[in-house]
């Protein structure tokens, strides 16, 4: 598929010839990681990509890589493993292009360019880990939990100390706080820092970390806090301006590369979610 993955119906000829142009007049190779409702991030991702790769380094060495990506998100293993592998076959500029959403798993991955292309229509989002409750099996944010002691916290700082009641209320909330859960779930929040930490010093802020490395590493620090528990919801949408604001290097290109960047979009739209 000549360094094409869609991820999801197989792409038709009008989007191979406006990727083409595309590549033309950026003078890139370009992968697309765009992904219905129904394929999220997964390991088998994994071996697709590097295969791709592989294919593509057949015909000359991969020098910049543009990645078009649209994705719930998924996998945050499987998204820096495939952050790392494209990292590693990139000799030149990776830059990610978020067409019109990036989401979780799939910001933590944009975390690993040179920059981030976006414009209006385009969002990232929280990456929050979102755990599943093994007997209701539903999601949760690893948030909750923090949210939940800070709660305890202020119940018993605004209670009366010599207030018997209250106080027998509290101790029957924690003693029915699972405390491995609490502890899993502040190792899955530390885990996502770790793995945002290391692709923003990657290459986004590779210049940076050896200029001032104790600077650079508390302003990425600042941005990893920010994605990882700066907002209510996780799904909330992270705009241009909000995702610039936040300290990303978020690029906003020509209006002629971004309506072909658009229309790429538009026809994965057409053919993939729509049909």
């Amino acid at each position: 598929m000549g360094g094409v993955i869609s991820m999801g119906k197989q792409i038709e000829d009008p989007m191979q010839i406006l990727i083409k142009k595309l590549e033309e007049k950026r003078k890139t190779k370009i992968v697309m990681l765009t992904m219905d409702g129904t394929r999220s991030i997964d390991r088998y991702m994994v071996s697709q990509i590097y295969d791709m790769l592989i294919e593509l380094e057949k015909e000359k060495e991969i020098e910049n890589l543009d990645i078009i990506i649209n994705s719930f998100g998924g996998d945050a293993d499987a998204a820096f493993h495939i952050s790392k592998i494209l990292h590693n076959h990139c000799k030149g500029k990776l830059t990610f292009i978020v067409p019109r959403f990036a989401k979780s798993a799939a910001t933590l991955m944009c975390c690993a360019g040179d920059s981030i292309i976006m414009d209006e229509p385009s969002e990232l989002g929280p990456v929050d880990p979102q755990i599943i409750d093994p007997i209701k099996g539903e999601r949760y944010s690893a948030l909750s939990i923090k949210d939940t002691m800070l709660f305890l916290d202020k119940i018993e700082k605004e209670c009366n100390k010599d207030n018997s009641e209250c106080n027998n209320v509290i101790r029957e909330v924690i003693k029915n706080i699972p405390l491995m859960e609490i502890g899993d779930n502040l190792r899955a929040l530390n885990h996502i820092s770790e793995y945002l930490e290391d692709l923003l010093k990657m290459r986004m802020f590779k210049e940076e970390i050896k200029s001032d490395k104790e600077n650079a590493e508390n302003y990425i620090k600042n941005i990893v806090l920010k994605l990882r528990e700066g907002h209510y919801s996780h799904s909330r949408c992270i705009d241009f301006k909000s995702a610039q604001e936040m300290g990303l290097k978020i690029e906003k290109i020509n209006k002629e590369d971004w309506d072909i960047i658009w229309d790429i979009f538009k026809v994965f739209e057409k053919e993939v979610l729509i049909k």
